[in-house]
């Protein structure tokens, strides 16, 4: 036999001999291994074992390639195809990959002075590694993300090293994707656009921001010179064939809009957004023209330039999780709908009031956005800005810059405006107080509203005891004297008893019964609940929606007069430190009455349009409660009559009976004063069997989808009630 085969040997008879010496509790060891050996020896998963499959310690990121691995002329065709395969696995990187595992298994990008004779490929790998960096700051400064959702690690790799973007280098990336761009163009290829100028993609900030330093296209400057000369030098040798210069050029320009929109889309201003949603249309253009020229006769799958194993080192002591890269028309697929939910993120800019960012949210949370997009949105609402790569692009964007708040971003005045208080001159501390409360619940609702459905689920259990919290606040301010002289004089229907909630309560109890409601509706949408756990899930879901009606009614019931304008609060009692200095701009009591001009109609609209309630809309989301309490009782009715008719497995075992799994769906609950927490006995009794089969519970199912449905279909009417006490809405039962 030979020495290098495999040589197998018995041994089993070695070890029946060793075990019949062996003693209970003895084991098998040499002499000089003792348990700090046994605790010190090399675990499982050691990166010297499963990461490190060399014997060469030098990390292969750090040695030159070969030039067959990453040729410093690759053919026309492979130069898109590299370009292709740096798309596909920058998406696959989104897709929750790690980015070691996938972009910068490019050698092109972990050894850039191979391309510098190559303009267009160059210029695209440094585009990559930018946005990469763009990417990267705004998830982490979002703070939406988990690792499920995103991995944001670098493990170790320096995404911007001090050559390319110290300094200019930001500006450098962008003159570099223009003299590649125009490069293309002025080899006069009958398929390429003349102008480039006349794409949107080629706009450049006017003044500041950290992609223009100063104003007008980059390539103007000292920097482009620079990126020329190293690039020119070379470029004659440049492989670019005639029917592959429209794709090169395509993908040039996509990656340039995306560049340029992902750091504007990071900025403050309104023109910021405004300036972001222009260029992801121009993306959007661009990237069907990289879809139509896809396919240049090199395979992206066969792309030169790529090792998987590169950055093997670098990985964490665990065997890497395997990647699957997304292909070409998956990736095509995931920049599509990525640039779809960026320009859904532009539209927050229309947002101005709580009733209208509110829907907003809960209808971009339902498309299931990316993470690029969640925290990109996050950014916006939250005020919150990216590190060196972000910031407004029309301003100041240091780490001291102060941006005034804008409409959409939440704050005191979103707050104020829904509640029904003055923007400025709350009645009293108490409802100061409740104001700052507010702002910090509802802040936390928006993030929770940018994360994952599964998070969003967690956080809004997790919240209850701030909205408990806030009620209490909402009671406080509205025992205090101040806040009690000013509720008559700003028109509301409520007398001060403490035994009816006023309008901060109602309103705390009806936000919080919704954010209750999306606790229990995302279950089912996440797969949580099981089918003989649904009827008591629409049994408490109606109970709640009944709530939330209960409450909007109130409000509309004690609303001001129409046009009327809450007045801000004036102190009985004289301030007993009076301030000293110029007075703040802007006139006061008679003087306001008084005043011409604009400004003064502009300070009295800001004035009406922060006090007063968005009644409409009230009436809105009292239907639409109504219609969906009506839809909840015909569910628990259903799902009652299918138990009582054998259609539905029992669940549940000796260990967990319904008393238990009813504690289980809604014991966080039980934390809340307002709405008040039911309990099973009051499930059992209402819902809990009374005889016969379920030709009853069916029956009662389809009378309330009727009842539904005519619900839905007849115009809302118009709302003339009076006022009376906030009625709970009673657990409905199955003969009710």
């Amino acid at each position: 036999m030979h020495a290098s085969e495999p040589q197998w040997h018995d041994v089993q008879q070695l070890l029946a001999s060793a075990s019949e010496q062996l003693q209970l509790g003895e084991l098998l060891h040499g002499e000089d291994f003792s348990l700090f050996e046994a605790m010190s020896a090399v675990e499982i998963g050691d990166p010297k074992l499963d990461a490190g499959l060399t014997v060469d310690y030098s990390l292969p990121a750090n040695r030159p390639p070969s030039d067959e691995a990453a040729p410093r002329w690759p053919s026309s065709a492979a130069a898109l195809a590299v370009m292709d395969r740096l798309a596909a696995l920058e998406a696959t990187w989104h897709a929750d990959h790690s980015l070691a595992q996938t972009v910068f298994t490019c050698l092109y990008l972990l050894h850039p002075q191979r391309l510098e004779g190559h303009p267009v490929l160059s210029g695209y790998c440094r585009a990559v590694r930018a946005t990469c960096c763009v990417v990267r700051d705004m998830v982490l400064t979002g703070c939406v993300c988990e690792d499920e959702d995103f991995q944001a690690h670098a493990f170790g790799l320096t995404l911007a090293d001090d050559r390319a973007y110290a300094g200019n280098g930001s500006n450098t990336v962008l003159a570099a994707l223009s003299f590649a761009e125009d490069w293309l163009t002025s080899r006069s290829h009958p398929s390429l656009d003349p102008n480039p100028a006349s794409h949107p993609s080629h706009e450049y900030p006017s003044s500041g921001g950290v992609f223009g330093n100063g104003g007008g296209r980059p390539t103007a400057n000292g920097v482009s010179k620079a990126v020329s000369s190293s690039a020119g030098a070379g470029a004659a040798g440049v492989d670019v064939r005639a029917e592959h210069a429209a794709a090169f050029l395509a993908r040039i320009r996509f990656r340039k809009a995306l560049l340029r929109g992902l750091q504007r889309i990071a900025g403050a201003a309104r023109a910021d957004l405004d300036a972001a949603r222009k260029q992801f249309l121009a993306a959007q253009v661009e990237l069907a023209r990289v879809r139509a020229s896809a396919g240049g006769g090199v395979p992206a799958e066969q792309a030169p330039g790529f090792d998987p194993d590169v950055n093997r080192r670098l990985m964490a002591p665990v065997p890497p999780r395997p990647i699957q890269v997304l292909s070409i028309a998956e990736t095509w697929d995931y920049w599509a709908c990525a640039l779809a939910q960026l320009l859904r993120a532009c539209d927050v800019v229309r947002v101005a009031r709580w009733a209208d960012l509110k829907p907003y949210l809960l209808d971009f949370a339902a498309t299931l956005p990316g993470a690029l997009a969640r925290s990109a949105l996050h950014c916006a609402v939250a005020g919150r800005h990216p590190g060196p790569w972000g910031g407004s692009g029309g301003g100041d964007s240091g780490a001291g810059a102060q941006t005034p708040r804008q409409p959409w971003q939440f704050g005191q005045a979103m707050v104020c405006e829904a509640v029904g208080l003055p923007p400025a001159g709350l009645p009293g501390t108490e409802a100061q107080l409740f104001v700052d409360q507010a702002v910090i619940a509802l802040r936390g609702w928006c993030q929770a509203m940018c994360m994952n459905r599964a998070r969003q689920r967690r956080r809004h259990r997790r919240a209850v005891e701030d909205w408990a919290f806030l009620h209490q606040h909402a009671l406080n301010a509205e025992a205090s004297s101040d806040f009690a002289a000013w509720l008559p004089a700003s028109g509301w229907a409520w007398k001060g008893d403490p035994a009816v909630p006023g309008p901060l309560a109602a309103w705390v109890e009806k936000e919080c019964a919704d954010v209750l409601l999306q606790h229990l509706l995302l279950g089912f949408e996440l797969g949580v609940y099981a089918p003989h756990e649904h009827c008591m899930l629409f049994w408490y879901c109606d109970y709640l929606f009944g709530t939330l009606q209960q409450a909007a009614l109130a409000l509309i019931a004690a609303r001001p007069p129409p046009g009327s304008l809450p007045p801000p609060f004036r102190s009985a009692s004289p301030n007993p430190n009076p301030q000293k200095g110029p007075a703040l701009p802007g006139a006061r009591g008679a003087a306001a009455a008084g005043a011409k001009g604009k400004s003064a109609a502009k300070r009295a609209n800001v004035g009406r349009a922060g006090a007063s309630v968005p009644f409409d809309l009230l009436s809105q989301e009292a239907r639409e409660a109504g219609l969906e309490r009506a839809l909840c009782q015909a569910h628990m009715r259903l799902a009652a009559g299918l138990a009582r008719a054998g259609r539905l497995r029992p669940g549940g075992g000796p260990f967990n009976v319904e008393a238990q799994r009813f504690e289980q769906r809604f014991s966080a609950l039980h934390r809340l004063l307002h709405p008040e927490p039911l309990d099973y006995s009051q499930f059992a009794s209402a819902v809990g069997a009374t005889g016969g089969g379920g030709a009853l519970p069916m029956a009662k199912a389809e009378q309330r989808l009727t009842v539904g449905w005519d619900y839905s279909c007849e115009p809302y009417p118009v709302l003339t009630l009076s006022h009376a006490p906030l009625q709970r809405p009673a657990p409905v039962g199955l003969r009710s």
